[in-house]
């Protein structure tokens, strides 16, 4: 009996070392997405599509008012061109109402993360959600070095009023050499191309385009503010076109006229 005693105190003994020493098995860990969520299922930053690009804020979804601040950061080569690249807000027919430029805070020559912020204005939207398009500056122009990508938003109820720019492109002089009196023929003809406007008025960078009609005429609706009205999308140097520097007052239109030298001496 004694024996049977022994050898059962040895027993447990043993089971309990066992238990005490060999680690229980690993709960399996879901896999983990790189964007941060909200407990909801709703990510924190909006990746764009090649992943260099993740914007914080506005989050997708949210309400926006103009002006508002968007707040991101760049990882890689490629998206800034002299610190810079376009942002523009949409409604949901695709009109443009306006937008601005994303500005590094640091210095944007590098491959590592560069946070930027973007001071964004848009006109009174006339649909209740749109979006707010990340363009990389693509100075070359060439389709294959274009990227972008767009966040859904809704428009709160305090966009700002607005006011609107309309002009007249022209071209001239039109024939080698002045005629007295005038040759009806030689009479200056409408510039049929693309408009930009911008906000920077030292550094003119296009937010926003419109291309001209037969008759010259082009049509923007934005913020109250100062803005630059140029010649966009230049291929070539001529004709070379003045720019206007109009104050957009809300409620009221602007009347300007532009004209373009051909070159023609």
């Amino acid at each position: 009996m004694k024996i049977i005693v022994i050898a059962l105190g040895v027993t447990i003994l043993v089971l309990f070392g066992i238990l005490l020493f060999v680690p229980a098995p690993q709960r399996a860990m879901a896999p983990t997405s790189n964007a941060s969520s909200t407990g909801t299922g709703v990510p924190q930053t909006v990746m764009s599509p090649d992943g260099h690009v993740a914007v914080s804020a506005p989050l997708a979804g949210e309400s926006v008012v103009s002006p508002f601040t968007v707040v991101g950061t760049v990882t890689g080569d490629g998206w800034f061109f002299e610190a810079s690249f376009p942002v523009k807000v949409v409604d949901a027919d695709g009109t443009v109402l306006g937008g601005g430029q994303a500005r590094a805070t640091e210095d944007w020559m590098t491959t590592s993360t560069v946070p930027f912020t973007a001071n964004i204005t848009f006109a009174k939207p006339h649909s209740a959600t749109g979006t707010i398009v990340f363009s990389k500056d693509n100075p070359s122009g060439l389709p294959q070095n274009a990227e972008s990508f767009s966040v859904p938003v809704r428009f709160g109820t305090a966009a700002s009023a607005t006011g609107v720019v309309r002009g007249i492109v022209s071209l001239g002089p039109t024939c080698p050499v002045e005629r007295i009196p005038p040759d009806p023929q030689c009479a200056p003809r409408p510039f049929v191309g693309v408009i930009g406007v911008s906000r920077n008025i030292e550094n003119p960078v296009a937010f926003e385009t419109a291309q001209t009609d037969a008759s010259g005429s082009f049509r923007f609706v934005l913020s109250p503010g100062e803005y630059d009205i140029f010649r966009a999308n230049a291929a070539s140097a001529l004709p070379r076109c003045e720019e206007k520097i109009v104050t957009v007052v809300a409620g009221q239109t602007a009347d300007i006229a532009i004209s373009c030298d051909t070159g023609i001496r």
